[in-house]
């Protein structure tokens, strides 16, 4: 593993104890060549992460890479609040309409275990509605101005959730994924709304209640959901 791979590997965690700050500066004195840190960061979604604890052990990058990570760090900050100010938008939404919904993967976990927000990088806020609450769902997406797909009248459901839904807001492309399922039925899973077991995980965002997965059906969801992808990702 290169020195660069370490450095990324070590940075890959909510939090730096001392130990591995120890660990991430020792690592970081044997890279002779940071041109492509940042960049390589970035592809993991690790730009913010990494600068958080390069300046946490101590560490001084080069100037210009100091500056791609700042850079980096202010463009997910502003990603995330823009996110998150539809997020809360919709919950509301659904909220007074009546729709139980769950908020899934990233945007739960920047709440729930991220030390500040915009560390945790995301491409679209992802969404558990029952199937039964899914074309109203979508609908209500579209009456806050998303452009929001819905299959013909009669036409059943996709297998695990509807078209994104995307809305364009302060220079940004905010995605929603209305998911009625937690898995494609090739995946030989399944894991609807009614499936939850145990009580959920309760956040707030900007002040509007949310919930998501309780611990275990969080575990076993994410976990499936990394182990889909590295088999699609990796030979």
């Amino acid at each position: 593993m290169s020195s660069v791979q370490q450095l990324l590997t070590l940075c890959a965690r909510t939090h730096l104890h001392p130990a591995d700050a120890e660990a991430l500066a020792r690592c970081a004195a044997q890279i002779t060549d940071w041109s492509n840190v940042a960049a390589r960061a970035e592809a993991q979604g690790l730009g913010p992460l990494l600068a958080r604890h390069l300046q946490t052990a101590g560490v001084a990058p080069p100037k210009a890479i100091r500056r791609q990570l700042q850079a980096l760090t202010v463009r997910h900050c502003h990603a995330f609040a823009v996110r998150m100010r539809a997020l809360a938008q919709i919950l509301a939404a659904f909220e007074q309409a009546g729709i139980p919904v769950r908020v899934l993967k990233g945007a739960a976990l920047a709440h729930l275990i991220y030390p500040a927000p915009g560390l945790r990088s995301m491409r679209d806020l992802d969404l558990l509605v029952s199937p039964a609450d899914a074309r109203r769902a979508q609908t209500l997406l579209a009456q806050l101005g998303f452009t929001a797909p819905l299959p013909p009248p009669g036409a059943p459901l996709p297998d695990k959730h509807l078209t994104p839904a995307t809305r364009a807001d302060a220079g940004l492309t905010v995605t929603v994924e209305l998911h009625t399922n937690l898995f494609h039925a090739f995946e030989r899973a399944s894991f609807t709304l009614a499936d939850a077991c145990g009580p959920p995980l309760v956040f707030s965002v900007n002040g509007v209640a949310a919930q998501t997965l309780g611990p275990e059906d969080m575990l076993w969801h994410l976990c499936r959901h990394i182990a889909y992808h590295a088999s699609i990702w990796e030979p």
